[in-house]
C-alpha cells in the first residue's frame, strides 16, 4: 500500500471510530448508553468492527488511545454549560449511517443529541494541535456554481481549466516523447502511472504546475467575490457549517504517535465572522483567508487519478492558538 493511501485509510478509520466512541461516552454520561447501543444500525456494528481491526494492524495502540481520548474529551465537554442538558432522551450516531429520521438535513452531523425540547446536531472534528482539519471537499467544475450561485463564472472557469488540463497532458506526453491525441489512452496502454504519487520528478513538476495555475485562477475570482456583501455567509458551508443549528466541535490531541487530550473548541455558524484573503502564493496551490482566530485554506488537489480531466478543491481550517 502506498504511504499516502495508508494515511488516508488511517484517518478515515480513526475518525469514524472516534465518532462512535464519543457518542457512546456522551450517552453514558447522559445515562442513555444502552439506548445508544441498541439504536445502532446493523451495518454500523460491521463497519466499526472492521475499523478497529484495521487500526490495530496499522497501529496496535491506536484504538485504546482513541477510547481514552474520547473519555477525556467528553468528560471536559460535559462541564460546559451548553452541554449540561436536561431531559436528554437519546444520543444518536449519524455520520455515514444516516441513522436519524427527523425531517431535517443533517448532512454534516456526526452525532445528534435529542432532548425533550430540542435536537442538537454535532459535527465532530478530531484535530492534531496546530494542524489544518478538513471541512469540505468539492469539485473545481462545480465550486462557483454550488457555493456562490454563479453559473456564468463557473462556465468561464471550466473553459480555462480545460486549457490548463490539456497543457498539462501535452507536457506529460512530451516528457515521454509521445504525441498527445486528446486523451490518456495511449499513456495507459504503455503502462505509465496514473496516480500522482507514482510519477517521476519531471512529470510531477508538470502536474504540480497545473495545480498552481488553477489556484491562481481561483484566487483571482475568490478575491473579487470576497468584496461581496454575502461572501462571509457563503463561506459557511465551505467551513463545514451549512446549518444555523449545527454545533461544530474540534477535539485537539497531542500528536500522531500519541493521542493525549489537549483541549476542545466549540462554535456555531457565525455570519458576522470576517475573513480577509491573504496575499497570492504563486509557488503554492493554495489560497488562505484569515479571521481573528483561524486560517481558512482552499487548496487545489488532484482527483485520485490525474488521467481524469478534473481536480478537486480541499477546504480546511486551522485554529490560531496561543
Amino acid at each position: 500500500m502506498i504511504e499516502g493511501q495508508k494515511q488516508a485509510y488511517l484517518n478515515e478509520f480513526k475518525g469514524n471510530l472516534f465518532e462512535y466512541l464519543v457518542g457512546k461516552e456522551l450517552a453514558r454520561l447522559y445515562s442513555k448508553e444502552r439506548k445508544y447501543l441498541e439504536g445502532l444500525p446493523s451495518e454500523a456494528h460491521r463497519f466499526l468492527s472492521h475499523y478497529e481491526k484495521e487500526l490495530r494492524v496499522l497501529d496496535p495502540q491506536l484504538p485504546t488511545q482513541l477510547s481514552e481520548l474520547a473519555k477525556s474529551f467528553c468528560e471536559n465537554l460535559i462541564k460546559d454549560h451548553r452541554f449540561q442538558l436536561r431531559g436528554v432522551e437519546e444520543v444518536i450516531l449519524v455520520g455515514k449511517y444516516k441513522n436519524f429520521e427527523e425531517n431535517f438535513d443533517f448532512e454534516e452531523a456526526d452525532i445528534v443529541i435529542k432532548t425533550e425540547e430540542e435536537v442538537i446536531p454535532l459535527s465532530l472534528k478530531l484535530v492534531k494541535t496546530q494542524s489544518f482539519v478538513n471541512t469540505k471537499s468539492a469539485g473545481v467544475r462545480t465550486f462557483f456554481k454550488k457555493y456562490f450561485d454563479d453559473s456564468n463564472l463557473q462556465d468561464s472557469v471550466n473553459k480555462e481549466i480545460d486549457v490548463i488540463y490539456e497543457t498539462m497532458a501535452r507536457g506529460l506526453y512530451s516528457n515521454h516523447e509521445l504525441d498527445y491525441e486528446g486523451d490518456f489512452e495511449r499513456w495507459k496502454s504503455l503502462g505509465l502511472p496514473d496516480l500522482p504519487g507514482q510519477l517521476e520528478i519531471p512529470d510531477k513538476e508538470v502536474l504540480h504546475r497545473s495545480y498552481k495555475e488553477i489556484s491562481a485562477l481561483f484566487y483571482k475570482h475568490l478575491k473579487t467575490l470576497s468584496l461581496g456583501e454575502d461572501f462571509h455567509e457563503r463561506l459557511q458551508p465551505l467551513l463545514g457549517k451549512s446549518h444555523q443549528s449545527m454545533v461544530q466541535i474540534h477535539c485537539f490531541h497531542s500528536g500522531t504517535t500519541t493521542y493525549d487530550y489537549v483541549d476542545y473548541h466549540l462554535e456555531i455558524p457565525m455570519l458576522n465572522e470576517m475573513w480577509a484573503i491573504g496575499e497570492e502564493e504563486p509557488d503554492h496551490a493554495s489560497i488562505h483567508f484569515f479571521s481573528s482566530n483561524k486560517i481558512f485554506q482552499v487548496r487545489i488537489k488532484p482527483m485520485n487519478k490525474f488521467t481524469v480531466p478534473s481536480f478537486k478543491v480541499n477546504c480546511s481550517v486551522k485554529f490560531l492558538r496561543s
